[in-house]
Parts: structure tokens; C-alpha cells; sequence
């Protein structure tokens, strides 16, 4: 197809030399004419060619733009640098016959963007689908990251994603992406650090794919934006119903739906946050000026990761309230709560088993979240504790006996030292707990 269309664009030559060649029979002409006649017949050549011309090259336009039409079965199938080839030398055959003819064409033209805009449909097709099956299968497992998408994003989606191994050495695999965070002066202030699972890289490849597109294929980049958008937005939705909605269990064959889960989800969602204005300073200049305000829809997609993002938060301290409360009745329904003398007092089993737990998501989370954010989640936990504890503790504490007085000051002085601890939290957490304290 490549081929038949640089010969119709060869067709040019012979035209562009018409003129040259009508001067040249002019000069001929000259020696043994009139002059006013030989102007004359001149200007009236000239301007029959010109319609001959004019006339040529919209023939040439409508045979072309058939040609296009005919194999838009095969465009469909083509990859990108083979549709950017064809629209480039039929946007460079476009180009010379208008300055040839002095007109504008736009019949081929609007074919040659038809086609492009059918491929880009095609193509954002079928990464959704793909990205669905890779989600619907994804086991939320901590995936190995390959250099090259270490490359993509140091890149900013500038670069074209290369292969995973070239001449014949393997890439390199970390574990981890890291991103660089500069401040508003433009200062670097460190890394940020994201675990991620197979699906979330997947994202990262389609999204390079889509910047490509933009940046090859001329006058739809307003159209990849928003079809970008929409795989974005995909990701972002199917990934929520799978693991906060828990329907990983069927789809991938789930047990449950745990910490580690929770978190790989967070870090995935946080990776596109901080990726979104990239994407977006990457795509702009692929736009026209009237059609960069579209770029504000980047704004509601990184609003809706952050919700998202802060559910899963919400979720992972909603896991140790359940606990601590669940604990907590146990422990004021058991014979525990009555006021019999114990000859040593002692932290119940169910209270170091919720500290236990507590701790193991503060370790999980620590490997795998950023750190600021862990803080974040724990400081919301050791409220759950203020508040759980004192729920249920408090009118046993101050109507019960000395012993019943000092078993629970026990309870809460083993919740106090084990969330203490923990890193983040410091000596101070639930500092309003210290009123149970009492005495051994």
C-alpha cells in the first residue's frame, strides 16, 4: 500500500516540470511572433494547464482516498510506524500538490485522518480488553520491574519503551520504581519508592503507547487524550471493585483479601497519581492550543486515584477496629470482667493477639507503603484504640473493684507499650489511655 501510494506522489514530478517546459517553448516562440501575441497565448496556456493540473491532482486525491477506503480493513490491522509511514507520505503528497496547484484538497486529507482515527479506535479497543483480562486474572502479588520501565519513567513517557533485553543481555530487574519528587523550585527533594503488581506495569506500557500515538500520528492527539482518559479510568474503577470489593476471590482465585493485597493496590493507584502530571506535560504539546483545557480532565481521574487511595486507607484501619473491637467484648463478656482475685495479673490472651496483629500490619505496611502514609493509617489506628478502648473499658474500670481496676489498667498499659513501639507513632499515642494506669 506504502508503495502505491509513493508512485501516485511521483506523479508530481512530470507535473511540476509542465511549467518550466511552457516557458521554454515561449522563448522559442519569441524569436518569430508577435510579442503581444505570444503573451497572450502564453497567459492562456498557463492558465489551461493550470486547470489540467488542478483537474490532475483532484483526480489523483479521489483515486488515492479510494485506495485508503479500500484497505481500511488493512490500516485496522497495521501497527504504528507502519500507519505513521503511510500518513506521512500522504500528508507530504497533500502538501506539495497544494503549493503545485495553489488550492487547498481536503477530500484526501479527510479520508487519511478517517483512517487514523479508525486505527486509534482499533488500538484503544483492544487495550481495554487486554487491560481487563489482566486484571480479572491479576493476584495482586508483587511483580519484578524490568529496567526499562525504571527508563519510561525517568523519561517522563518521552522515550519510547525499549525492549526487555537487547543484544542478547538481559535487563536488568529491580523490585521497586522509583520516582524523583522535585519541590516548586524545581530542587530535587528525594524518591518516592513504589512495589507494584503485573497489571500496574501493564498500564505503564499502554500509556506510553497511547503518548506515542499522540506524538506520530498528526491532528488526533485531542482524541488519545481522551481515550487515555478512559483506560485510566478503567484501571482505576475494576481495580477498586476487585480488591476493596473483594471480587479478586473469584476472578483470580483468591482466599481473602489481605493486607499485602491492600497495599500493592495502594501503591499501584499511587504510581498513576504521581504519574498524571507527567503524562499530562507529555501530551501537550501534541495538542492544539484550543484543545489543551481538555487536559483538565486529567485533574478529575488523579481526584478520583485519591479517593481511591484514601478508601484503601480507610479499609486497612477499619481491619484493626474490627479487631480491637471484637477483642474488646470478649473480653468485658468473659468471666474476665468480674471482680475475682487473681493471684498475678496478666495481659489476656485475646489483647496480645490484637497487638500481635496490629503489629504484623505495621511490618507489612512499612515494606511496602511509604512511610508518611503508614503514619498516616497508624495514627488513625491508634485512635480506633483511644476511642475502642475507652467504649468498652471505661465503665468497668471506674464502677469495678481494685482487681477488676488492675486488670484493665494491665490490658491498657500492654496496648500502650506495643503501639509505642511502633515506628511512627512515638511515646505519646493515645496519651489520654494513661488515665486506666494504675499501680501494681
Amino acid at each position: 500500500m506504502i508503495q502505491i501510494i509513493q508512485r501516485l506522489a511521483n506523479i508530481r514530478k512530470p507535473l511540476e516540470a509542465s511549467p518550466d517546459a511552457l516557458r521554454e517553448k515561449e522563448k522559442n516562440l519569441q524569436k518569430n511572433t508577435n510579442p503581444d501575441d505570444v503573451e497572450a497565448d502564453f497567459f492562456s496556456g498557463m492558465k489551461m494547464y493550470q486547470s489540467l493540473l488542478s483537474s490532475t491532482c483532484e483526480f489523483i486525491h479521489g483515486r488515492a482516498s479510494q485506495l485508503l477506503l479500500v484497505r481500511k480493513h488493512n490500516i485496522k490491522s497495521l501497527n504504528l510506524n507502519e500507519l505513521k509511514e503511510i500518513a506521512e507520505i500522504t500528508d507530504d503528497f497533500i502538501q506539495k500538490t497544494e503549493q503545485l496547484c495553489g488550492k487547498k484538497f481536503y477530500g484526501l486529507r479527510g479520508t487519511l485522518k478517517e483512517q487514523v482515527k479508525r486505527f486509534l479506535e482499533v488500538f484503544h479497543t483492544k487495550n481495554l480488553n487486554n487491560l481487563k483480562v489482566c486484571l480479572e486474572s491479576e493476584i495482586w502479588k508483587q511483580a519484578d520491574v524490568p529496567r526499562e520501565f525504571q527508563d519510561l519513567i525517568d523519561g517522563g513517557f518521552k522515550r519510547k519503551i525499549q525492549p526487555a533485553a537487547r543484544d542478547g543481555v538481559e535487563s536488568k530487574i529491580s523490585r521497586v520504581i522509583f520516582f524523583a519528587v522535585h519541590g516548586q523550585n524545581g530542587v530535587h527533594s528525594g524518591f518516592l519508592k513504589f512495589h507494584l503488581v503485573g497489571s500496574t506495569l501493564i498500564l505503564l506500557k499502554m500509556i506510553s503507547r497511547y503518548v506515542e500515538c499522540a506524538a506520530q500520528l498528526k491532528g488526533v492527539g485531542s482524541d488519545v487524550l481522551n481515550k487515555l482518559i478512559l483506560l485510566l479510568q478503567l484501571f482505576n474503577s475494576r481495580s477498586c471493585g476487585l480488591v476493596l470489593g473483594a471480587a479478586a476471590i473469584q476472578t483470580a482465585g483468591l482466599k481473602n483479601i489481605n493486607v499485602t493485597h491492600l497495599a500493592l493496590a495502594s501503591q499501584s493507584l499511587g504510581l498513576v497519581i504521581s504519574q498524571i502530571p507527567v503524562v499530562r506535560d507529555a501530551l501537550t504539546s501534541h495538542l492544539p492550543r484550543q484543545h489543551r483545557v481538555l487536559l483538565d480532565n486529567f485533574n478529575a481521574v488523579k481526584g478520583d486515584y485519591e479517593r481511591h487511595q484514601q478508601e484503601i486507607f480507610n479499609k486497612l484501619v477499619h481491619i484493626i477496629q474490627q479487631l480491637a473491637e471484637g477483642a474488646m467484648k470478649n473480653l468485658v463478656e468473659s468471666p474476665w470482667a468480674q471482680g475475682r482475685e487473681q493471684p498475678k495479673i496478666k495481659v489476656e490472651k485475646g489483647i496480645k493477639l490484637l497487638m500481635k496483629q496490629t503489629a504484623s500490619m505495621h511490618n507489612k505496611l512499612s515494606s511496602l507503603i511509604d512511610e508518611k502514609q503508614r503514619d498516616q493509617i497508624f495514627r488513625a489506628i491508634a485512635n480506633v484504640y483511644t476511642n475502642t478502648t475507652k467504649e468498652y473499658l471505661s465503665r468497668l474500670f471506674d464502677k469495678g473493684n481494685s482487681n477488676v481496676r488492675k486488670k484493665v489498667s494491665a490490658q491498657v498499659q500492654h496496648i500502650l507499650s506495643r503501639l509505642r513501639s511502633l515506628a511512627g507513632l512515638g511515646r505519646n499515642a493515645c496519651d489520654t489511655l494513661e488515665v486506666f494506669l494504675e499501680p501494681m
